[in-house]
C-alpha cells in the first residue's frame, strides 16, 4: 500500500476522533491533510463534508466523494445532508 494512503488514513482516523469530540476545526485540518495526500480517497472528502460548517463547501466535498465513488451510499447521504 502506498505510504501516502497509509498516512491519509491515519489523518482520517484522527479527524473522525476530532469530530466525535466536537472539534470540527481540527477535523477539517486533518481532513485537508488527508485529501492532499490521497485526493482519490473518498473518506477524506467525507470527513471534510462533516467537518465544514459552510453548507456550500460541505456540499462540494460530498459531491467530490460521490464523483470518486458513484455507488457510495455514504457519499449520497453526505450530499443529502449537506
Amino acid at each position: 500500500m502506498n505510504q501516502n494512503i497509509i498516512e491519509a488514513r491515519e489523518f482520517i482516523a484522527s479527524a473522525r476522533a476530532a469530530l466525535k469530540s466536537g472539534n470540527k476545526e481540527s477535523a477539517r485540518d486533518l481532513g485537508e491533510k488527508a485529501a492532499l495526500l490521497a485526493p482519490d480517497l473518498e473518506d477524506a472528502w467525507l470527513v471534510l463534508t462533516a467537518a465544514d460548517s459552510n453548507p456550500e463547501d460541505a456540499l462540494a466535498y460530498a459531491q467530490k466523494a460521490l464523483e470518486l465513488n458513484p455507488g457510495s451510499m455514504r457519499a449520497r447521504k453526505g450530499v443529502e445532508w449537506a
